[in-house]
């Protein structure tokens, strides 16, 4: 084990009411980790990237939503936000969320640099109140924006405008986080910016629908359809807007939820086979075996308290 992650894992315990995450970040041991910290706009936004090692730590309660993205790497990360389950998150594009006032805790197989981007409680709440949404949009336990691949590119987007530090980009910069707010949301009619390029509106309209569909027998024709694509074109156009094919990203799903639900539910193996669209046990056997190198009743007994 590095220095870094003798660092990381030791630091389980909180003995202090963190402010904000970035008064953790410098007050705790992860002030050892190469970091970088921005606030920019109207909204009390504040951006926070630093390099981390393979971690398995909680993070403490604090008074803010903090939309966490991957930037470099693609390791395995399993979040467990508060209920005591855990699931996988997609580090393709995906986000990782953790709500105001709850401990998190992250386990991340390998070295990575992760980019937060963390907002007052109260400040989020007053624009959902304001849009007429619930604060359940987002709920990291039954949204399911952490597959949504169209957010990312949006908190790029931000993160060029708040290094920048020019005062004349502060309106672009909180019309981008509007815009992220309500793409995670799933209220695109709120958008302040648009819908973006149509095909990234058609993408993101294809996950949903796999998310909805995972357990049938999904095809690269029936999902052209939901795009409205020929199946070529939506092939191409997945892959170059998510950077990864359309089957393997459904069969990763599969696995995914699979592994959720064999940690988080009690079901039989069988059944969590049936729900998550493989044709029989051994099928999703063979698949979590190759993926995450261990069986299905491996990986719930590992789980297991």
């Amino acid at each position: 084990m590095s220095e870094q992650q003798g660092i990381a894992g030791a630091d389980q315990r909180h003995d202090r009411v963190f402010e904000s995450i970035a008064d953790f970040y410098a007050a705790s041991a992860y002030s050892a980790f190469p970091q970088k910290h921005h606030g920019g706009g109207s909204f009390g936004v504040y951006f926070l990237e630093a390099e981390q090692p393979a971690i398995d730590l909680a993070d403490p309660p604090l008074p803010e939503f903090i939309f966490g993205h991957l930037i470099h790497g693609s390791p395995e990360v399993i979040i467990d936000a508060g209920d005591g389950r855990s699931r996988a998150i997609n580090t393709l594009g995906g986000l990782a969320l953790s709500p105001p006032n709850t401990e998190v805790r992250f386990t991340i197989s390998e070295p990575h640099v992760a980019r937060c981007l963390a907002v007052p409680e109260a400040n989020v709440c007053e624009l959902l109140t304001l849009s007429e949404l619930s604060a359940d949009c987002f709920n990291p336990i039954t949204a399911r924006h952490v597959h949504r691949p169209d957010t990312k590119p949006i908190m790029e987007k931000m993160w060029r405008l708040v290094q920048a530090r020019d005062p004349t980009l502060g309106l672009l910069f909180d019309g981008l986080f509007l815009q992220y707010l309500a793409t995670l949301a799933g209220a695109m009619e709120l958008t302040p910016l648009g819908h973006g390029h149509p095909e990234d509106d058609r993408m993101a309209r294809v996950i949903d629908y796999v998310e909805a569909h995972i357990g049938e027998a999904l095809t690269v024709t029936e999902l052209a359809a939901v795009a409205c694509l020929s199946p070529g074109h939506f092939s191409r156009t997945f892959k170059a807007t998510t950077g990864e094919a359309v089957w393997s990203y459904v069969q990763r799903r599969r696995c995914e939820r699979a592994r959720d639900m064999l940690i988080g539910t009690r079901e039989a193996i069988t059944q969590i086979a049936f729900t998550c669209g493989f044709s029989n046990q051994a099928h999703m056997t063979r698949q979590l075996s190759a993926r995450f190198g261990a069986t299905p009743g491996a990986i719930r007994k590992d789980a297991a308290p």
